[in-house]
């Protein structure tokens, strides 16, 4: 639906702009959203990266067995079938140490990660 959307309004938004503005103000205004989502991606990027960054640390030390220890008896409940040495335990675990800890950029890409995992074993 959204393919026939975005179009749409994009031709709508430059007939518009060449009918009833000026095509020099229509023209500048593109590339300035342009550019602005350019930085906004580039920042996001930086803050991605980051996040996993310290996720990868976290992994290396016993804190990540420390959250998973204090986060058992919720996994176990959730997800009963998937036993504790697995990797998708651990990945799973993560992911909900990503969402306690608020960094949403990186829990995506456990998530994204753990269903991988997941879908193998089926």
């Amino acid at each position: 639906m959204l393919n026939y959307i975005w179009p749409i309004l994009l031709m709508i938004s430059f007939t518009y702009g060449i009918c009833f503005g000026d095509i020099a103000e229509t023209n500048a205004s593109i590339f300035e959203s342009a550019t602005s989502a350019v930085n906004l991606s580039i920042e996001l990027l930086g803050t991605i990266c980051l996040w996993n960054g310290i996720m990868k640390i976290i992994e290396k030390t016993s804190l990540i067995e420390k959250l998973k220890k204090l986060l058992k008896p919720v996994l176990k409940l959730l997800f009963p079938r998937i036993h504790e040495d697995e990797e998708a335990y651990n990945e799973i675990s993560m992911n909900v140490v990503a969402n306690v800890m608020g960094l949403r950029e990186c829990r995506y890409s456990r998530r994204i990660k753990s269903d991988e995992i997941t879908a193998k074993k089926k």
